[in-house]
């Protein structure tokens, strides 16, 4: 069985009112609110095949992408929903693009704001507390030949960890890439690891174990 197909077999069947009342719920988390009066009350529209909101109060619409990053999408909310499952394999938009049947062009500006959204819901929830720090490597280090594909080499790393003061167990896990000629130097692990890990939550110092080298 091919990769692609054990992947499609993986992905829920997702139906678009699931897909609606999802994206409701985390638009609006306590209900519906009004953009421009706060108004709690509203009629539902159909406009153009999808859902619109319509204030009670001052007769503002909204649509459920507006303000996100799926806003202006003619993409079904179906396949947004897919490919954001699909997004925890590292998907590239090629195969996303065969596995939810749509164009490379689309899958492509479907990865780069699903990838960018991620990106910054990342870095609004920096690690906390005891933050202990490694470097190392992963992928294929077996068949790290001159002539071996890129892609089949291993890449250096660093991953943080907050670990929980009264349990001392993991609370929560960050893996960052980092350039193959930067993990070489401890300063320019040092500043990338403090940057990435300690400067984006304002906090002060960490501990950072050992870094294997192979």
């Amino acid at each position: 069985m091919s990769n692609s197909n054990r992947l499609c077999e993986q992905v829920p069947a997702f139906g678009e009112e699931d897909c609606e009342s999802a994206l409701f719920r985390a638009k609006w988390p306590d209900g519906f609110r009004c953009p421009r009066c706060g108004g709690l009350d509203f009629y539902r529209i159909v406009s153009r095949g999808r859902r619109v909101f319509e204030c009670r109060s001052c007769a503002r619409q909204t649509s459920l992408t507006a303000g996100t990053i799926l806003e202006g999408t003619r993409t079904p909310l179906v396949k947004w929903f897919q490919a954001l499952f699909l997004m925890q394999t590292g998907i590239s938009a090629t195969l996303l693009a065969e596995l939810i049947q749509v164009t490379y062009k689309t899958a492509w500006l479907i990865n780069h704001k699903l990838r960018y959204a991620i990106q910054v819901h990342d870095e609004g929830r920096p690690l906390a507390g005891d933050l202990q720090l490694l470097g190392d490597f992963y992928a294929r280090p077996a068949t790290n030949r001159p002539l071996d594909p890129l892609t089949y080499r291993d890449e250096p790393a660093v991953a943080g960890a907050s670990v929980d003061p009264d349990s001392g167990e993991l609370a929560e896990v960050k893996i960052k890439k980092i350039v193959r000629r930067d993990i070489q130097s401890p300063y320019v692990r040092h500043r990338f690891v403090r940057r990435i890990f300690v400067e984006a939550c304002g906090r002060g110092p960490f501990r950072e174990s050992s870094h294997r080298d192979r």
